[in-house]
């Protein structure tokens, strides 16, 4: 089977399964052959969530996603949890806990940004984890405050893990279900591998289990959550198991731009004082990948800003020199100074990139960056600097179809070919 992709001149409009065999991209001027297309970084239980769960992505307003909140029925214990809102959709304005308060008074509630890095919580939320106003942020997070130096219901990255820790955890039959139709969603828009980030090791059995009775449907690559101790506690291994790979540990470094937790060189355009979060220190990456690289994980570690950017890629310097065959990879290389563009060839680090991003992010990251998004999402620049790209969405942040992701290259510059080399599996 390959994957045919129609081509109106500038850009893709569709794509189906055909029952031919080809091993290169073959075209055809008004429709491109591929063997197959991958998207290199999602997140496989989360689009589950989405797809059966309360989404907020489309909402214009916190009106908007307030009254989702009301009429939303299905709940995970005495939990309502939800995914999706992004305050740029209107303007900029960021939510509180009082605006859940008043629907949800006794009902714990924790709804998650767009980008997985901000968790807007209701006061009895708060309660229960036992936020209050003497409750000091934790490393790499930040509890954001009102004017009384009250919690005011936005927990920015390890600070949502305060609240989600004691979220009730889904059964495995659940998890499998979750699991179903997120890969099914996948394999209907055309893609045949994805990597799969940022897995926590309760989901492994599922996986597992599903693996070997074949039923994932497309290969999916496991890159296991490596920052909490859990991968060596439990003796994870590195290991394939039917179409289920078992092959990286993830880690963080920073943030994300729309929540002001993107690590920059200097401070925010629109936050003076402010030049983001480090989420996980590079002596913990460090340590943990002296372990893991001759156990055979490889090393992922997302980078947004530019300081972030630069300081991972001092790391995989000083791993390389004692590692010269070990995969390492940075998800995202969204803002990098043109001073770190050529480290990527030089130290064989392979980007992971979302060009959706660009689009999506357009006018947040202006504001968040001034003359700064001259030399951000730079794929072109990268590649012409000999980095070697994989395409994919993050999904569900972006669409997982892989027409957009390509599309978007083309709009960046890319040719077609450029673009789907950058897709296929």
């Amino acid at each position: 089977m390959a994957i045919k992709l129609n081509y109106d001149g500038k850009y893709f409009t569709s794509l189906e399964r055909i029952d031919v065999e080809v091993n290169s991209i073959v075209d055809n001027n008004d429709h491109i052959l591929v063997s197959g297309l991958g998207d290199y970084h999602g997140h496989v239980m989360h689009l589950g969530n989405v797809l059966l769960g309360l989404n907020l992505g489309d909402c214009k307003s916190i009106t908007q996603c307030i009254e989702l909140c009301r009429n939303y029925k299905n709940r995970r214990g005495e939990w309502l949890i939800g995914r999706g809102w992004n305050n740029e959709n209107w303007g900029g304005e960021f939510p509180v806990r009082s605006d859940l308060d008043e629907i949800y008074p006794d009902t714990p509630v924790i709804l998650e940004r767009i980008d997985g890095h901000m968790a807007w919580v209701n006061s009895k939320a708060l309660e229960l984890a036992g936020i209050n106003s003497t409750t000091k942020n934790p490393e790499g997070g930040e509890i954001l405050r009102n004017d009384m130096g009250e919690a005011n219901g936005l927990l920015v990255d390890n600070a949502m893990d305060i609240v989600k820790n004691i979220i009730p955890k889904p059964s495995k039959p659940e998890l499998k279900e979750i699991i179903k139709h997120s890969i099914s969603e996948l394999k209907r828009s055309g893609i045949d591998i994805v990597c799969d980030m940022d897995v926590h090791f309760e989901w492994l059995d599922a996986f597992k289990e599903m693996a070997e009775n074949d039923e994932l449907g497309i290969d999916v690559i496991s890159y296991l959550r490596g920052f909490d101790g859990q991968w060596e506690k439990l003796q994870a291994q590195a290991e394939k198991i039917g179409r289920l790979n078992l092959k990286g540990l993830k880690f963080y470094s920073d943030g994300a731009l729309g929540s002001r937790g993107a690590a920059l060189l200097e401070d925010y355009s629109d936050d003076p004082g402010n030049k983001g979060l480090i989420l996980n220190s590079m002596e913990l990456i460090y340590d943990v990948a002296q372990k893991a690289i001759p156990a055979g994980f490889e090393i992922a570690v997302h980078a947004i800003g530019d300081r972030a950017n630069r300081i991972v890629l001092d790391l995989f310097e000083k791993l390389r020199s004692e590692f010269p065959k070990a995969e390492l990879r940075i998800e995202h290389a969204q803002i990098v100074h043109p001073d770190d563009w050529k480290r990527f060839k030089e130290l064989n680090v392979k980007s992971y990139i979302q060009p959706m991003f660009e689009i999506s992010d357009a006018s947040m990251a202006d504001k968040r960056l001034g003359e700064r998004v001259n030399y951000a999402y730079p794929w072109k620049q990268l590649l012409e600097n000999g980095a070697e790209l994989f395409g994919s969405s993050d999904f569900p942040i972006e669409s997982h179809d892989p027409l957009t992701g390509l599309n978007a290259l083309i709009d960046h510059g890319l040719d077609k070919k450029e673009a789907i080399e950058i897709y296929r599996y």
